[in-house]
């Protein structure tokens, strides 16, 4: 093993034990992957608080801060003869605390940058000469940009899916029928013929012969148009939906085309004549949000939990199934029943101009709630108050509902529009959009309420609102004289703002909006003649509109492929080219018939040992009696074990008593008798030291 850089033989002894480790090729560390290792290794230890900091002799010589920061510098653009120069200078300037906070950090090399540009004064990490070198040797590199796994996580993108090509689905048998009750197979179009009974499929333009000619057969004969133009869908009606089978996959879809009657009999779809209703609850859509700058609870306790917290100012969306309960909650009348709210979705915390923005430092939170439409009313009383205002949707929550309206109260604070809010008897409820506040009225009452709170400016209603542009108008034309020369007219429109001059410069234009054309388009003044165009005309279609279609992601796909090779796409071939994977021992299909009949065999035995268990094949009744039984059993013997053991306790505590009483007797016999004993013992000795006396008396 030679030497590919100074000081390399633990690096190597490392790849090459795991090479053995891995039963694969030895693959020797060079330069940049020994930087690698080490600057893992130190992020990894430094990263860890259980494990203290690093031993230098693991690191080398030099701090363990210092050998990181000059690893993470090194890949970054800085000279090598300069990484440790430039590493010592940030870390007396920012302190190694800082850095152990950007080595913890999920992105290291931004939490530098972003610390180095907080600082005063700013530090610059790489300077404008060694970023331009770094850029140009790259350039001069042959290595690919870019990460490769970056790339294979993006993978191929499917192509949208514009068109179905009727050779691609097959409509099964019965699934149309003529009046008559006969069904009705798929036909093509070469098959259309006086006698033809049966359906076609195709697009506009390979239909197109056929479309405008009527009684093609005397027979049920219908065309399915793929795709229609907007001008067949006005004079025909309306699309139908059936299921079909993707011819290249065999899976069911659901298709929508338009329905051409071509025979002398009506076809239909053939349908069950009584088919099964899933049961449907009368619900709503609302669009909840809840300002921050009028919330009276501290945000952080609503971040947390902002539905909670939502269903704790709508009590009568919450669902309480405690009988004879005259809490506000809502009761439902059987256990059966659903609960109030169906679902919840579109949570977002965003800002005020509907940026998407962290919790804690979000204005708004928003959401979507589907509920029963019982309690809307209740729920619509409460908008503006603490903060949440609430809004009809549209079934899927994405659009506005069209049945009701939004009168906007531009420059008027809270109180104000609520104050505007009473002095109408429509029912409303308070909107508010950034800083802007309005009334969402039904659109009945629409112009009434608009009428009322906005006297000075026409109402626009429905959704065919229409961009117009008059002109050219005198230079001091104002919005109020513009509106009352509309009025003037005759017109159900609406004066916004100018649009710039006229292109002769005789005059300004102003933009309108207007719920239909005017009277005329030429009206002549006191300065001239003015001109209506209109502004927002809808553009021709120039190609079919993409297919109305429910199918599975796989057959979606491979509709949406198209024209293109499907081997290109799905290579079966493409296992062939990746390099073979390190030989393995797979578990055979007999290594485990092997396994599964040795285990079978000793849970038979161990089952067979077991003289308490019970035959699985009996009555449930019976073994339910015989647990019953065996419990009642073992309840007994616990109850005799228990008195037992009191009785038991009860011998121990007399023969505790007869032994203290026993052992006091003793005690005291045995304190009575040495004191006798002492007592004859002095008096022996105090005879005999008379005697002594008397016999060393010398007189004797």
């Amino acid at each position: 093993m030679g030497q590919d850089f100074p000081h390399d033989c633990g690096f190597q002894s490392f790849m090459w034990l795991t090479a053995r480790a891995a039963d694969s090729e030895f693959d020797p560390a060079d330069w940049s992957r020994a930087i690698r290792m080490r600057c893992n290794f130190v992020l990894a230890v430094i990263g860890r608080d259980d494990h203290g900091r690093p031993r230098d002799w693991l690191l080398g010589s030099g701090s363990e801060v210092q050998i990181a920061l000059a690893g993470v510098l090194r890949e970054h653009a800085v000279p090598e003869a300069k990484v440790i120069e430039r590493a010592n200078m940030l870390i007396s300037q920012l302190g190694e605390a800082k850095l152990h906070d950007m080595f913890r950090s999920k992105n290291p090399w931004k939490f530098l940058k972003q610390v180095c540009n907080n600082h005063k004064p700013k530090l610059q990490i790489v300077l404008e000469d060694e970023l331009q070198a770094a850029i140009g040797e790259r350039a001069r590199s042959v290595a690919p940009a870019g990460r490769k796994s970056d790339k294979r996580k993006k993978g191929k993108q499917t192509p949208e899916l514009t068109s179905i090509h009727p050779a691609d689905i097959t409509i099964p048998p019965g699934v149309f029928r003529q009046q008559d009750g006969g069904e009705l197979p798929q036909l093509k179009i070469n098959e259309i013929s006086p006698t033809a009974a049966g359906v076609v499929v195709g697009h506009e333009e390979d239909l197109g012969p056929y479309i405008g000619k009527p009684g093609l057969s005397s027979q049920g004969l219908a065309l399915l148009v793929i795709s229609p133009s907007k001008y067949l869908l006005d004079k025909f009606g309306e699309l139908i939906r059936f299921p079909v089978v993707c011819v290249q996959t065999g899976e069911p879809m659901l298709v929508s085309a338009l329905l051409l009657q071509k025979g002398a009999i009506l076809v239909e779809r053939n349908v069950p004549d009584r088919p099964l209703r899933i049961q449907e609850v009368s619900n709503v859509v609302v669009k909840v949000a809840m300002f921050r700058d009028e919330c009276p609870t501290p945000w952080e306790k609503i971040t947390a939990a902002p539905v909670k917290h939502l269903l704790d100012l709508f009590p009568q969306l919450i669902t309480c199934r405690e009988p004879s309960c005259v809490c506000p909650k809502f009761h439902p009348v059987s256990r059966e029943d659903s609960d109030m709210i169906m679902d919840v979705w579109n949570r977002d915390f965003i800002t005020l101009k509907f940026r998407r923005e962290a919790p804690n430092s979000a204005d708004v939170f928003m959401c979507c709630i589907r509920f029963r439409t019982s309690a809307i009313e209740s729920v619509l009383k409460q908008s503006g108050s603490h903060g949440c205002y609430i809004e009809i949707r549209a079934p899927d929550g994405k659009r506005d509902d069209v049945n009701h309206y939004t009168v906007w109260l531009p420059r008027k604070s809270l109180r104000e529009v609520q104050a505007e809010q009473a002095a109408i008897k429509e029912p409303s409820a308070i909107i508010r959009v950034g800083h802007r506040y309005g009334l969402r009225v039904s659109a009945g009452d629409a112009e009434a309420v608009h009428a009322t709170v906005r006297q000075e400016q026409a109402v626009m209603l429905g959704p065919n609102k229409q961009t117009w542009c008059v002109g050219p108008l005198p230079w001091g034309s104002s919005k109020q004289s513009v509106q009352k020369l509309i009025d003037e007219w005759g017109w159900k429109a609406r004066a916004l703002h100018t649009t710039g001059k006229a292109p002769d410069g005789s005059g300004v234009l102003w933009s309108l909006h207007a719920a239909g054309p005017p009277p005329a388009t030429v009206y002549s003044l006191s300065h001239g003649d003015v001109l209506l165009t209109r502004v927002d005309l809808p553009q021709a279609i120039t190609s079919s509109p993409a297919p109305v279609l429910v199918a599975s992601k796989r057959t979606r796909d491979s509709l949406s492929a198209g024209t293109q090779d499907p081997l290109q796409v799905h290579d079966p071939w493409a296992q062939s080219s990746k390099p073979p994977p390190a030989e393995t021992r797979y578990v055979t299909q007999a290594h485990l018939d092997a396994f599964a009949a040795t285990l079978e065999a000793k849970v038979s035995v161990k089952a067979s040992e077991s003289s308490d268990d019970v035959s699985m094949d009996m009555d449930v009744t019976t073994r339910v009696e015989q647990l019953e039984m065996q419990v009642q059993q073992l309840t007994q013997a616990q109850n005799r074990q228990t008195a037992e053991t009191q009785a038991i306790a009860s011998q121990v505590s007399s023969l505790t008593s007869k032994v203290e009483a026993t052992a006091r007797s003793v005690e005291n016999a045995v304190e009575a008798k040495l004191t006798h004993h002492l007592q004859e013992l002095d008096s022996m000795l105090s005879k005999r030291l008379r005697c002594t006396t008397v016999t060393s008396d010398p007189k004797e």
